[in-house]
């Protein structure tokens, strides 16, 4: 097999004629790379490096991805770890005198194909051209390690091909092998397959890790859940009772103030009762007696009662208090003339007042 690839390779042979066969070192030198010298954007830089590669070396190679290298690295951290893999970045030099049996024999091996298609994404560059090393080394700087970048920057062309292996999860990249040049198949194979093995059991430890951490997250869900929920009874029970207090306190207070009213109440009734037993008899005799109206201060009308000119002040005033309005609470006033009758001396009769036959009195709140 190895035979027939080396019949498709564009290797100078022996020319027609006798013609002293070209050193491999000036066909090297000759070869313009797998890319174009400045393309217009990583898309069609690597375009042309996949058809490149495939026409030199063959359809039985690795699938490289097409577009940016952080892109690539999207694609191999996947969205899921079930669909994390690890990255291959292939990088290209014709200038090494490595470069064809890199590529054929390791490469693009059966089991080398076979390993790449199950647990890597390749990613493939040419650093033939100076333009297009920088233009990898300034994409690779935010993605690859100081030490790897350094390394690479800095390696000889004949250290090249050079395959880095890199471990891609959530945005953060590691380099974990590095191939060069010079190395030979049995180490490149066995290296590829223990590489995608500690990958494949990295991704299990944290399969595992990730379930134990979200049946812990689920358990302190639920027990923050249920710390709510009792949170939120313990303030409805306090919540109820707060109200049941002030309920209590409400009808508490009520009651007070209901007994203090009826206490009130059968104070002024019985106050009113010893002032009515106090009150002389009204006059039968309309002649000389004094018909009084009292206008009340509740605006609910008057009051009426006849009292004879002998009678006192004090007798005005007791009548009022029968009614409810005592005199340490209200005050009588006259009209004509305007002045206030109950803080004059109430042993004075009433004929010494000056009031008319018919007289209305004002009962004013103090």
């Amino acid at each position: 097999m190895l035979g027939k690839r080396k019949n498709n390779l564009k290797i100078a042979g022996r020319p027609s004629g006798g013609t002293p066969r070209k050193s491999r070192r000036v066909e090297l030198l000759a070869r313009k790379g797998l890319m174009p010298s400045d393309p217009k954007d990583d898309e069609q830089a690597t375009t042309h490096f996949k058809r490149e590669f495939r026409s030199r070396f063959g359809p039985n190679c690795p699938k490289f991805l097409i577009g940016s290298l952080e892109n690539a690295v999207w694609c191999a951290g996947g969205r899921h770890l079930e669909d994390e893999k690890l990255l291959a970045i292939y990088l290209h030099h014709d200038g090494s005198v490595n470069g064809d049996r890199f590529s054929i024999q390791l490469l693009c091996s059966e089991m080398a194909v076979d390993i790449f298609s199950r647990d890597y994404m390749v990613f493939g560059w040419d650093f033939t051209d100076e333009t297009n090393r920088q233009r990898f080394l300034t994409s690779a700087a935010t993605i690859l390690d100081r030490s790897t970048i350094y390394d690479v920057s800095r390696a000889h062309k004949d250290r090249y091909p050079m395959l880095l292996i890199v471990r891609c999860r959530n945005s953060r990249c590691r380099v974990q092998k590095r191939f060069e040049g010079n190395t030979t198949r049995g180490d490149f194979i066995e290296t590829l397959t223990l590489e995608a093995d500690y990958a494949q059991q990295e991704r299990k430890v944290t399969r595992e890790n990730e379930s134990q951490r979200a049946i812990r997250q689920s358990i302190l869900d639920l027990q923050k859940a249920e710390y709510e929920e009792s949170l939120r009874a313990d303030r409805e029970k306090e919540k109820q009772r707060l109200e049941k207090e002030t309920e209590l306190k409400r009808i508490s207070d009520c009651g007070v103030r209901i007994g203090n009213l009826k206490m009130e109440n059968r104070k002024q009734d019985k106050d009113k009762l010893k002032y009515r037993k106090m009150l002389p008899k009204e006059p039968t005799s309309s002649k000389q007696s004094k018909k009084l109206r009292f206008r009340k201060p509740t605006g609910d009308g008057y009051l009426m009662r006849s009292f004879s000119p002998a009678n006192k002040l004090q007798d005005i005033l007791n009548f009022t208090a029968s009614e409810g309005f005592p005199q340490s609470k209200y005050r009588i006033l006259a009209l004509c003339p305007s002045r206030e009758i109950s803080s004059m001396t109430p042993t004075r009769p009433l004929s010494a007042f000056g009031l008319a036959q018919q007289e209305t009195l004002i009962i004013e709140e103090k």
